[in-house]
């Protein structure tokens, strides 16, 4: 594998999953999960953290997540679940043999992250070293979004115009990226909420990364305060969206992530 990346097909629990895998086989893997309606490729591949983390000497496994990207596309809400989608992550961990992982979310990827971290820390196979945490700010996910008006703006894109400012924030996503599969977002957006706040597992080294312009991660700061052992790293006038991009988040996430294997 290179910094590029190859792509593999895993089967999951829930179904058919599109895995992107970079850097060399033998080192420590990083489990990137990316954020709703992007893609492993949108969100690390072509912002470079993917070449980044390889530089590291770290070997990225990032999956596209159900809905997203090359994997399946449900659009029944009830295939989307917290627990369903944590499963399916563990399963690529597992899969591609990584018996210590860190871990790199943004936004929902952040949340599947946290969770992800107690599931295996439960489990010990494999074990949880490091987590990053991008664009998350501990509130429960899809707060304040109406799924009915989302599913109609996916249908009827001209229909943002008429949506609360959450909902089109959360349908803008949705359709800046072509080929998305609306009905499939709409379906996860249904499906996923409610979910409880995100309880980090104690022990685990933690930088939490935020814009300061992110209304999606406005209380990032308050809550990497209270998590054991965070970090946290404002990236300044960054919005949800950019801050992705930026080169300090791209810096600071590899640097902790390349910490010594026992740190």
């Amino acid at each position: 594998m290179t910094a590029t990346g190859t792509r593999i097909d895993l089967d999951a629990p829930s179904g058919p999953l599109s895995v992107l895998l970079a850097g060399n086989p033998e080192a420590r893997a990083v489990l990137a999960v990316h954020g709703f309606g992007s893609s492993a490729e949108l969100t690390w591949q072509v912002t470079g953290h993917v070449r980044a983390l390889v530089s590291a000497g770290r070997r990225v496994v990032a999956p596209d997540l159900p809905g997203h990207g090359g994997s399946h596309k449900p659009r029944d809400p009830a295939a989307y679940s917290l627990d369903g989608l944590v499963a399916d992550l563990a399963a690529v961990a597992n899969e591609v043999g990584a018996e210590r992982v860190d871990l790199l979310g943004y936004s929902l990827g952040a949340r599947l992250s946290v969770a992800l971290a107690g599931a295996l820390g439960e489990r010990l196979d494999p074990t949880v070293r490091r987590l990053v945490i991008g664009g998350y700010d501990n509130r429960r996910l899809f707060r304040g979004v109406d799924a009915g008006q989302l599913a109609r703006i996916l249908r009827e894109p001209a229909a943002i115009a008429e949506a609360d400012p959450q909902t089109a924030r959360i349908a803008g996503i949705a359709l800046a990226v072509p080929g998305n599969d609306l009905a499939a977002l709409a379906a996860m957006v249904t499906g996923l909420p409610p979910t409880e706040h995100a309880t980090a597992p104690p022990g685990i080294p933690t930088l939490v990364v935020a814009g300061t312009a992110d209304p999606l991660a406005a209380d990032a700061e308050r809550w990497a305060a209270q998590l054991p052992h965070a970090e946290f790293v404002p990236v300044p006038g960054r919005d949800h969206v950019s801050t992705v991009t930026a080169a300090v988040f791209r810096r600071r996430a590899a640097e902790f992530l390349a910490a010594a294997p026992d740190g």
